[in-house]
């Protein structure tokens, strides 16, 4: 199961919330036992122990901020390298079946409607094709700067790109 990023820091908030409940239960069960002291050591020792929890609550929390904001960039960053670029598989459907780039798109170079498809991607994006050899991602190109398409690059073969991409493959056939 691949979690989404807002998912993933749902799932992060609700670990550091059940972190603060749980001090707050050890702040509680100390207070029991301080019930049972005589009235002159409470008075004395009360704002010590609820300073010091209160600090160390306080600290919780601060961690819990913290951790939650650097998740918030690395998912941010995280998500912002991967919208850099759209990595398009112009091989036919029984290819991309056996075996594709990650989070790569699959239309067909040779499918009749190529043009039709390709003419609904947003052109201010780059965009990154692979195939077979590279010969198929390169008539793509063609077609694709023809429909006025300018951030392009050819990636060649399967293994190639996932190579230049540090990606791995999906599918059942290698990469």
């Amino acid at each position: 199961m691949v979690l989404t990023p807002v998912f993933r820091l749902y799932a992060i908030n609700i670990h550091m919330n059940l972190l603060v409940q749980i001090l707050s239960s050890q702040v509680r069960a100390r207070s029991s036992v301080f019930e049972r002291l005589t009235e002159k050591t409470q008075r004395e020792i009360n704002p010590h122990i609820y300073s010091i929890a209160d600090r160390a609550k306080n600290g919780l929390r601060y961690f819990v901020f913290l951790s939650l904001l650097a998740a918030t960039m690395y998912l941010g960053t995280a998500q912002a390298s991967e919208s850099k670029f759209i990595v398009i598989d112009v091989r036919t459907p029984q290819e991309y079946q056996e075996s594709h780039i990650q989070n790569s798109r699959h239309i067909d170079v040779l499918a009749p409607d190529f043009k039709a498809q390709v003419s609904k991607l947003d052109k201010s994006k780059k965009y990154k094709l692979y195939c077979r050899s590279g010969n198929r991602s390169a008539k793509a190109i063609e077609i694709m700067k023809a429909q006025g398409f300018k951030n392009l690059e050819n990636l060649g073969s399967l293994h190639e790109a996932s190579l230049k991409l540090q990606q791995k493959c999906d599918g059942l056939g290698p990469c």
